[in-house]
């Protein structure tokens, strides 16, 4: 969970941001993670099923209740080589 303005300040600044075709902040939505409702949010939002969406977090909680609900996982352990793991993910 980002605070939205923290993540406003990433999608201004940061590069990260720009690897993504959609971004979802918890923040921006005012939905907390791992409240299903967010999860829910976004693949509505995105018209598409939970496989079909790639969920990054470094959050265990989080990465359960996405894996639970059907989402593609990522769990950024900090040491986490996002490119290599986002590259294994079927498209």
């Amino acid at each position: 969970n980002m605070p939205a303005a923290m993540s406003r300040h990433y999608t201004a600044t940061a590069q990260w941001p720009g690897l993504f075709s959609r971004l979802y902040f918890s923040g921006q939505l005012r939905m907390l993670k791992p409240d299903p409702r967010i999860f829910d949010y976004v693949a509505g939002d995105l018209g598409v099923q939970p496989r079909d969406i790639v969920f990054i977090d470094d959050n265990a909680a989080n990465i359960s209740a996405a894996q639970a609900l059907g989402l593609q996982i990522i769990h950024d352990t900090g040491d986490t080589d996002l490119r290599a793991e986002l590259a294994e993910v079927p498209r």
